[in-house]
């Protein structure tokens, strides 16, 4: 919410837990800067398509967003890491490769 701009869009995506889904907004900067707030669920599989393609034709690049690997052997720790936010985005390397 502090990153949208004055007649921004905040599309919230993530899910919050069954046992706690509340959460807190600046309803003064809604009404005021005009920000619309609204919720998503997924992407439609032609956007992960897309998506695939850029990353394939190397137009993004995931190394800028990819901030930790681990081998398979640690999926435990690196879902922990994940789940505890000290990593942005995880990536789990088969045994070998």
């Amino acid at each position: 919410m502090n990153l949208v701009r004055k007649r921004g869009r905040v599309a919230l995506f993530g899910g919050l837990p069954k046992h706690d889904p509340m959460t807190e907004l600046d309803s003064n900067r809604i009404h005021y800067d005009e920000i619309s707030v609204l919720g998503t669920f997924s992407y439609h599989p032609d956007i992960h398509a897309a998506a695939l393609d850029l990353l394939d034709r190397r137009l993004i690049r995931a190394e800028t967003i990819i901030t930790a690997t681990y081998p398979l052997s640690e999926a435990e720790a690196a879902f922990q890491a994940a789940l505890n936010a000290t990593e942005l985005k995880v990536v789990l390397i088969p045994e070998g490769d």
